[in-house]
């Protein structure tokens, strides 16, 4: 019942931030802003998870979508940026069951990472082009992001 619920929820918040994404407007605000560094990130998913676990959304999923940006050629940079911030957020207490990650079309600018609670756009981390979404250390290694490979070439 919950699976099926979540993918509904899933779908519908892929179309409406579709929609969003293609908005001038809100590309242009986030156009403005320049891409965090790690402490700020970690800030961000800090906030967003206190608010998925104690506030309104206390019953919902945190969806986070990934966006490649204009000037990006890897797939694989979104895999990283929504690996990294899944791991943080099951890291500090959230359940992996209320983390859902999904690929988004490429927007204009930074690639960035949507983060929704309760189905409400909540923060956008923006990532320089063709790096992985720092929320842990600020260099991070090739082993951070696939620690099943760590001893093997």
């Amino acid at each position: 019942m919950w699976r099926i619920f979540a993918i509904v929820l899933l779908g519908a918040l892929v179309t409406e931030s579709i929609t969003v994404a293609q908005d001038r407007s809100a590309d242009a605000h986030v156009a403005k802003l320049m891409p965090g560094n790690c402490e700020t990130n970690s800030a961000d998913l800090d906030d967003l998870r206190n608010e998925a676990l104690e506030g309104a959304g206390k019953d919902g999923v945190i969806i986070a979508i990934a966006r490649l940006g204009n000037r990006e050629t890897s797939r694989i940079q979104n895999r990283r940026r929504l690996l990294a911030v899944k791991n943080h957020l099951v890291k500090y207490g959230v359940p992996v069951q209320k983390i859902i990650t999904a690929e988004g079309e490429r927007v204009n600018g930074y690639g960035r990472v949507e983060l929704y609670v309760a189905g409400k756009l909540r923060n956008i981390l923006l990532a320089h082009p063709n790096k992985a979404l720092c929320v842990e250390c600020c260099n991070p290694k090739y082993s951070d992001f696939y620690p099943y490979r760590r001893g093997k070439r």
